[in-house]
């Protein structure tokens, strides 16, 4: 089929059985491309194209000198907003923001030698959700040749894995942050590693605000953070000195039986076993308590 006329050909039977994508091929004018029109198609490009149609697997053949690019329906998730119209354009149209660095040395390598190819966790920075976003994909190129041997088209098989790029990349980072600032013992030490090690990986972390402030001169290090209240001083004996027992009475506290004596306490009282009574000296006379 070329566009609104239909025609029974190879192509047009494809695109009559590719479902969604192939109701989209057959309503393009295939004969303003540079594949011209379906009659016209090589056997071994309707061959590969009946290959991508029908597999799950994100595929693409980039035919003829142009790259024109056909594609499977796993494959316009990867290119995203580039869908529909990559369809029947060359791959220089297609991806112009990584072709001339990146895409097209491994096409031409391909064409040349006549040599599949494989590369793994190739970084393509691709405008497919309107703004470049750094990805990173598995490539296989297969050469596709005609009945003379030479090269009419490359295949494409592609994986995505920028996610698990990512994650790894994040994950040194991480780790490196906590061997390399183990040992240190100062805020200074410490902000100038970080400082380091993010600028070494500013593909992660592009963009980091940081702000030190130091201490006011004179105010020599830097306070502990403020403990618990000082549990109580202990006398030889049951815990209490004189001078706060006494202040502790004046105020009018009495402690219970039960709080007079510290476990182990070799002072006796009447309540004790014993029956010892100590003196103590209070109000300028002599009073018989047991011993707190």
């Amino acid at each position: 089929m070329n566009g609104p006329g239909k025609q029974r050909t190879p192509a047009g039977e494809l695109f009559a059985e590719g479902g969604a994508l192939g109701s989209v091929m057959s309503g393009i004018d295939w004969s303003v491309t540079p594949l011209g029109t379906t009659d016209a198609w090589p056997p071994r490009l309707v061959e590969a194209l009946r290959i991508i149609l029908f597999t799950e697997q994100p595929m693409a053949v980039f035919w003829g000198p142009e790259y024109t690019m056909l594609c499977n329906e796993a494959y316009t998730d990867i290119i995203g907003s580039k869908h529909p119209g990559a369809l029947g354009r060359s791959g220089r149209d297609v991806f112009p923001e990584n072709w001339e660095l990146s895409a097209a040395p491994l096409f031409e390598s391909v064409w040349e030698s006549r040599k599949p190819s494989l590369v793994t966790d190739r970084a393509f920075v691709i405008q497919r959700r309107g703004f470049l976003e750094q990805s990173y994909f598995d490539v296989s190129f297969q050469p596709l040749l005609l009945e003379d041997g030479t090269v009419g088209g490359v295949l494409c098989v592609v994986t995505e894995t920028t996610a698990r790029v990512l994650s790894e990349r994040r994950l040194r980072l991480l780790a490196g942050l906590g061997a390399r600032t183990a040992g240190l013992r100062t805020p200074q030490s410490v902000a100038r590693t970080v400082a380091e090690m993010l600028d070494i990986h500013r593909d992660d972390v592009p963009f980091t605000p940081s702000t030190w402030c130091p201490r006011p001169a004179g105010s020599g290090s830097p306070r502990p953070p403020p403990s618990r209240r000082r549990p109580p001083r202990r006398s030889g004996r049951c815990g209490w000195n004189g001078s706060r027992r006494r202040r502790a009475w004046r105020r009018g506290w009495r402690p219970s039986w039960a709080t007079r004596h510290r476990p182990g306490c070799r002072a006796r009282c009447s309540r004790c076993p014993a029956r010892r009574r100590w003196p103590i000296r209070w109000s300028g006379r002599t009073r018989w308590r047991a011993c707190w």
